[in-house]
């Protein structure tokens, strides 16, 4: 059953994810929650790592929470994975802080020879992800680091990263693996067809009309016309060697 009572959210995920896990003592927590828990993300937290024992934790409030074979949205969910056997972890905290002659990222420093890789979770409106993995293939080619942005906030501060213990509104949480053996999966990519078209009419989610017209008009007006898009990545890919994203994603440990 889906709660939006923290305590009872946290008790039943750490019981299933526990159990996935039998006799293996975790090592990292990965924890997303629904927006539901905005509002009650300290308690949500506190309570998961009360029960967990105070593991290393990263995570999110997300638009949408998947957890094994179920993805929720709209409804009060939470998924907490938990990985076993994966060596030390060390988590950390960035921020970004522009500067007259652009900006420049502080808190956790990339090592030059850095082994394992780098689970990261990003706030989009005070932490340009993008710009980091350009300066990581510039100065630290060879250093791995996957992870996504955070989509619970619709405006800036209203982000909520996890951290250990804590709960942040912006800059980034993310979590060094040294030891692990990673083998991340990418989303594919998607190339725009047809023009662009403001939204004239939807339903929370739901779309009914693009430009005045039902969407599959334009859809099928739109069909073989793909826009030019030079050297462009999809989600989940960053251009550089080195350095790959992954949308974030939990399932039951």
């Amino acid at each position: 059953m889906l709660t939006a009572d923290p305590d009872a959210a946290a008790s039943r995920a750490v019981g299933a994810a526990r159990a996935a896990l039998g006799d293996l003592p975790p090592s990292l927590a990965v924890l997303f929650a629904s927006d539901h828990f905005l509002g009650s993300a300290e308690a949500l937290v506190a309570s998961v790592a009360e029960q967990t024992g105070a593991l290393p934790l990263i995570g999110c409030v997300g638009e949408a929470v998947a957890g094994g074979a179920r993805e929720v949205e709209s409804e009060p969910a939470v998924a907490l994975w938990l990985g076993a056997g994966l060596g030390p972890v060390e988590t950390f905290a960035m921020e970004f802080v522009r500067t007259s002659s652009g900006g420049a990222y502080g808190g956790y420093r990339f090592a030059q020879e850095a082994a394992g890789a780098h689970l990261m979770i990003c706030d989009p409106f005070s932490f340009p992800a993008d710009g980091l993995l350009a300066h990581l293939n510039d100065r630290v080619p060879g250093a791995v680091v996957m992870g996504g942005m955070a989509s619970g906030g619709l405006r800036s501060r209203q982000t909520r990263l996890f951290l250990d213990g804590r709960v942040l509104s912006r800059g980034a949480v993310g979590a060094h693996l040294p030891r692990a053996e990673v083998h991340p999966l990418v989303a594919q990519g998607c190339r725009p067809i047809g023009n662009p078209f403001i939204i004239t009419r939807a339903d929370r989610n739901v779309i009914h009309e693009l430009g005045g017209r039902p969407p599959l008009a334009r859809l099928r007006t739109g069909r073989g016309t793909a826009r030019p898009g030079p050297g462009t990545a999809g989600p989940g890919h960053s251009r550089g060697g080195g350095h790959r994203r992954v949308p974030g994603r939990a399932e039951p440990g």
